[in-house]
């Protein structure tokens, strides 16, 4: 130190000292909590953005479901868009093949399904069209599904009134490893989900999805049907520690 420095003294401490410490910080409402000193922001989010989902159950208006929503997505970080963008061949491909689906469900109100290749994003077979509330891939595609290596294909379709996943979707997603990333495209949001962990039976998926359908039932009331399609799916991968994610159109 020499005369006129900004120079000053601080306690140094041993790391038993600070394990324990704790720092005040913000939660998903923005009420002042003490969280642990080496807290970082992945793991912030990952405890307090699920609460703030699970912990709104008296929302009765319009305008107020509108502002849990935006809370909500405040807190969410396109971590599957940028790692799928991260090709400009493959980005070029999701965009044109997310416009394709919905260009032909203005026309036939139906789902409609393509399905990439995830290394390139160009289309494997030609885009399948099922009914206003399933959609299959070819029977060759199937096929695809059943023999090629996992986390090989990115599947995207269509859904009506901005629906996220449903349990079909997911039991899908399951069941074929090969898929890498499920896409769903609504009017107004698309809905992401990748699922590094899939080692789970399909009935105890089942059961598991229908018991928070009756929880999210019960305490959100006054939401619709794809507000509350969203909260169930929010919560199953949270439990099931996949990644989930929207955003608006």
């Amino acid at each position: 130190m020499h005369p006129n420095d900004r120079c000053t003294t601080v306690a140094v401490f041993d790391d038993d000292v600070t394990e324990e410490l704790q720092r005040r910080a913000k939660d998903a409402n923005g009420n002042t909590i003490f969280a642990p000193q080496d807290m970082n922001y992945e793991q912030w989010s990952k405890e307090y953005k699920s609460k703030l989902i699970l912990e709104q159950g008296n929302i009765k208006n319009k305008k107020e479901k509108l502002n849990f929503q935006e809370n909500i997505n405040d807190f969410v970080k396109n971590t599957i868009k940028i790692k799928l963008y991260s090709s400009r061949q493959r980005a070029n491909n999701i965009s044109k093949y997310q416009n394709a689906i919905m260009k032909k469900y203005k026309n036939n109100e139906k789902e409609n399904l393509a399905m990439l290749d995830i290394k390139t994003g160009k289309l494997i077979g030609k885009i399948t069209t099922g009914t206003k509330t399933t959609v299959n891939p070819s029977i060759s595609n199937i096929a695809r599904l059943y023999k090629s290596k996992d986390n090989s294909f990115i599947l995207i379709h269509n859904h009506p009134e901005n629906y996220s996943f449903s349990l079909t979707d997911i039991k899908s997603y399951v069941k074929f490893k090969s898929i890498d990333t499920m896409i769903v495209k609504s009017p107004n949001y698309t809905f992401y989900l990748e699922a590094p962990n899939r080692n789970i039976k399909i009935e105890d998926l089942k059961q598991k999805y229908n018991k928070i359908e009756k929880i999210i039932n019960k305490q959100y009331k006054s939401f619709n049907g794809a507000e509350k399609r969203d909260l169930i799916i929010s919560k199953l991968s949270k439990d099931m520690g996949w990644i989930y994610e929207k955003e608006k159109n």
